[in-house]
């Protein structure tokens, strides 16, 4: 049996496109990360794999971005980005 764990993560509501990327300034807090899941395949299979991550309490469907086109494939791609609050060690 699969129970779910807690954890300091907050989901996101931000657009992929609007997220930093590498070169972007570094997030508000210096205790903040942005972390980012991506689901790449068929729609059938994106799909599947977000309903199973939500029936395993990881992320409710809603917290995932639209299906996108993914680059060169014929594939498309959905993004989970979670921010993390790190401590200060």
């Amino acid at each position: 049996m699969v129970s779910a764990v807690k954890t300091n993560v907050e989901p996101v509501t931000e657009e992929p496109a609007s997220l930093p990327t590498g070169n972007s300034p570094p997030p508000s807090s210096d205790k903040d990360e942005l972390v980012r899941i991506l689901v790449i395949g068929s729609p059938g299979g994106v799909g599947s794999i977000i309903r199973t991550l939500y029936l395993l309490g990881f992320a409710r469907v809603d917290e995932w971005s639209r299906l996108l086109p993914a680059p060169n494939s014929h594939n498309v791609m959905s993004i989970l980005t979670r921010r993390l609050r790190r401590s200060r060690d």
